[in-house]
């Protein structure tokens, strides 16, 4: 089910994700499974700019995947795109906490809090915060070297 919405979701067909993933989250009991659904869900709030819905939905999927071992990875993912929210509500107190617990996660994988600094990026550099982002920008050239993508 849940891959039957991840395809959806990839196609555009937000209506069809989104009836699967509710499924899931009504008929599976694993943590994971069930926080990738939220996820998925707040991943077409997002695409649509509901992004107080996005958010609900991405906290929901930080509560389940904190019971899941290994889930580091999938948090900080998380984490990105609740930044993206509040960027674009111009929330800055908790886009603060969420760079926070995204820096306590960020040892796990470099590549994945690669997405999180660019995302970080933007927002300083959006709220004209030129020299945090030119910051933000060498710390991922140094953490990540040749693999870091522009």
């Amino acid at each position: 089910m849940a891959n039957t919405a991840l395809a959806w979701w990839k196609l555009g067909l937000y209506p069809l994700a989104q009836k699967q993933w509710q499924d899931v989250i009504t008929r599976v009991t694993h943590p994971m499974r069930r926080a990738q659904a939220h996820f998925g869900l707040g991943n077409i709030a997002l695409r649509r700019r509901r992004w107080q819905v996005a958010i609900e939905e991405y906290r929901v999927a930080l509560v389940l995947y904190e019971g899941v071992d290994g889930s580091a990875n999938d948090r900080v993912r998380v984490l990105n795109n609740m930044l993206v929210c509040y960027t674009r509500l111009d929330n800055l107190e908790s886009a603060k906490a969420v760079v926070a617990q995204a820096r306590l996660l960020s040892d796990h994988d470099p590549d994945v809090f690669r997405e999180f600094l660019a995302t970080q990026a933007e927002w300083a550099w959006e709220l004209g915060q030129n020299r945090v982002a030119e910051s933000l920008v060498a710390e991922a050239k140094h953490s990540l070297g040749n693999s870091l993508v522009v």
